[in-house]
Formats: C-alpha cells, structure tokens, sequence
C-alpha cells in the first residue's frame, strides 16, 4: 500500500481497527500526519500513533481540538447532573464517544479496548475495557450508544477518592457521606447445584432519576469455584452467566440506569 493509499484509508475513517489505524500511520511521512488524519482516526490506540507521529507545531494544534472537546463534554455533564448520576464528567446516558474522551483525558497514558456481545438481538451491546481493570468499564446498547452503566474499579477510584480507611465498609460511608447518600449493606447471594457465590455490596437507589450506586466489597465461593472463572479469550459457562452481571471486583463502583 502506498503512503497516500494510507493517508486516504485514514482521513476518511475507513480503518476499522486500532492494529489497521497505527499500521497505516506508520506508512506516513511525519509532514503527511495532519489534523485530517487526526480527525479520520476512530480508535484510542490509533489517536495515540498519530499524536506520536506528528510534527510539534500540529500536535499542539491537536491538543488544543482534544481539550476543547473535552471541555464541551464537561458542560454537558454539569447539565447532566441534575437529573442523574455524574462523576468526573462521566454520566449515565451518556454518548458512547463522549465517553471515550473524557477517559482518554483522565488517563491518557491508559490502554483502551472495545468490544461487542450480543445475547439476543435487543441485548447488544459495546464494552470497554481499561487497562489495569478485569471487568468491562461500562456499557451501552448498540442501538443508541448510550451508556447505561459504569464501572469505577478499584485504580480509577483512588485518582479522586482518597479515603484513608481499612475496609470496604469505612470506604463506602466515607463515599455516601461525602455525596450526602446512605448506602446500606447488602449481601449478594447466588448458587447452583455444584456451587454457590456470595458478595458484600453497599447501595443507593435513586429513585426519581432512576439509578443505583453499588460498592462492591469482599466476595467467597465454595464447591467447584471454577465454574465462575472468568476468560475473556473463551467466555463465561452457561453457568457462569448467573454471577456476570451480579458481581464485581471488591472496591469496585458501580452506577447503572435502573428502572423500575
């Protein structure tokens, strides 16, 4: 392929994937590595292949593009808090590339994955995973590509969240006062005929903007353990469908749309 082949690919969004964005950037003379290939990119690692590739005086200009869409994400989340949950700029309801840019902003160096599932025609739906962070950082139906839930781990928690506590229980009261919230106890409970699952969660349930808040703290299982495994590579057993959604790691976050 020739370079302006690759530069044709990439200014006009046709690369479908990150390995294909960063492979055709290499392709480029650093002078060929523009604000229109800047803006034909679409995923997180080809973005950054193209800001490592560009010349100072275009990278800054690119900078600027990036903060100023940042910033038009962040009005929107201060309107979006009113009426539902909103952390850090991230809200339910949700873009699914607003999303994304304030992600990228918060941890610029962080490896961003997306993926898909479908269960179902009406359960699609796109995932991210974050680096440092086993379960998907939110969710969004492929219909709309709204998100409807998030997922702060235990790592993104602690760049806002510095509580100096001793366990997940003091962790969730220092969080529920500072957001004037109450977040009870609740043990999560699931089994089946060769094991069972049980997790300590704190929770809030707004019921007017309709959404929950879950902290999740330590959880055990007993009998055969393996059947909740999870492998990304292979998928959850028929079984382990029974936990996916249930659970999380300890000192995880969860908010998600719930309505009744």
């Amino acid at each position: 392929m020739t370079p302006d082949n690759a530069y044709g690919i990439l200014t006009q969004g046709k690369a479908k994937y990150g390995d294909l964005e960063v492979a055709l950037v290499k392709k480029l003379q650093p002078e060929k590595v523009d604000l229109k290939v800047f803006a034909g990119v679409k995923t997180d690692a080809g973005k950054k292949a193209v800001l490592a590739a560009m010349p100072p005086d275009v990278k800054k200009a690119a900078q600027e593009i990036k903060e100023k869409a940042f910033a038009a994400v962040m009005a929107k989340a201060k309107m979006a808090r009113k009426e539902t949950f909103e952390m850090q700029g991230f809200y339910l309801g949700m873009d699914w590339e607003d999303m994304k840019i304030v992600l990228t902003h918060h941890f610029p160096d962080g490896k961003i994955e997306e993926d898909r599932h479908k269960d179902g025609e009406e359960e699609a739906y796109v995932a991210v995973y974050v680096q440092g962070q086993k379960t998907p950082f939110c969710y969004a139906l492929e219909k709309d590509k709204k998100v409807y839930q998030f997922n702060f781990g235990k790592k993104i928690l602690k760049k806002w969240y510095k509580y100096d506590v001793q366990s997940y229980k003091e962790w969730a009261k220092m969080f529920a006062r500072e957001k004037g919230v109450d977040m009870p106890y609740k043990m999560l409970r699931e089994s089946t005929d060769l094991a069972w699952f049980h997790q300590e969660t704190y929770q809030y349930k707004h019921n007017a903007n309709e959404y929950r808040l879950t902290y999740f703290g330590e959880e055990t299982y007993g009998g055969d353990k393996s059947i909740f495994a999870y492998d990304k590579r292979k998928g959850y057993s028929v079984i382990d469908w029974k936990v996916r959604y249930i659970r999380d790691d300890p000192g995880t976050l969860r908010a998600a749309i719930e309505r009744d």
